[in-house]
């Protein structure tokens, strides 16, 4: 059933995709579908694909969501240059813990690419605007679908404004699955397909998403009474 609802939402995105708009040759939409969220993910190098236990797995591999028994929020602030910031709150709980239902992600995510200045044909200050204004809005599930195999989605809604006048709006969909304890307990497996929903369109001109597709391994282990964890991820 999870499997012919992945197709079926793939198909829709795909119909959405808009043709009669101009795109700019190996250009990418959406800057902040890039950065990366979560200083856990982040200070592993991005190898965060196998990862179960953070909210902002929504983001890596929504797959992760699944088998999480209690209720997480996070926030993220990551200050740029040129007066860039990028903000993110998330949230995940378990929908019914006696029905194993599964769990919900909701985040929310703010990219400010900083000011600049407007010009007229004098060469005169006009205004000072933002230059780049993009919120993303994120709906993720991820729950067990047999035995140690999970799998999550992520609807997401990218809202982007340039120079508070030009605004494109493209809905995202991602997708992931984990196989824990594979072969032996101590290997996880996690692959995920991100950012799939053609291109965004500001009026005639459009750029294409950057798909994302991860793999990873992890080998947990224990050092003392301590838990470790080695991890290999790939990214095309």
């Amino acid at each position: 059933m999870i499997s012919i609802l992945v197709l079926f939402l793939i198909l829709i995105f795909n119909i959405s995709i808009p043709t009669n708009c101009f795109s700019g040759v190996s250009t990418t939409g959406g800057i902040m579908l890039q950065e990366k969220i979560g200083a856990r993910g982040i200070a592993l190098g991005d190898a965060y694909t196998t990862a179960t236990d953070d909210v902002n797995v929504i983001f890596w591999n929504p797959a992760g969501l699944g088998g999480i028994e209690k209720t997480i929020l996070s926030a993220t602030y990551i200050p740029g240059i040129f007066d860039t910031r990028y903000e993110f709150l998330g949230i995940t709980f378990p929908i019914d813990k006696s029905l194993y239902l599964g769990n919900l992600g909701i985040g929310l995510y703010l990219f400010q690419a900083g000011r600049m200045d407007i010009y007229d044909s004098s060469g005169n200050i006009t205004k000072n605007v933002n230059a780049e204004m993009d919120y993303l809005f994120m709906l993720s599930y991820g729950n067990r679908l047999f035995s140690d195999v999970y799998g999550g989605i992520n609807i997401k809604h990218l809202w982007s404004t340039l120079a508070e006048e030009v605004t494109g709006k493209i809905l995202i969909l991602d997708i992931g699955m984990q196989w824990r304890k594979f072969i032996l307990n101590n290997f996880s497996l996690g692959t995920s397909v991100k950012n799939i929903g053609g291109k965004l369109r500001y009026v005639e001109a459009c750029d294409s998403l950057p798909v994302t597709y991860t793999a990873g391994i992890s080998y947990s282990f224990r050092i003392n009474t301590e838990e470790s964890r080695s991890i290999i991820d790939f990214t095309i």
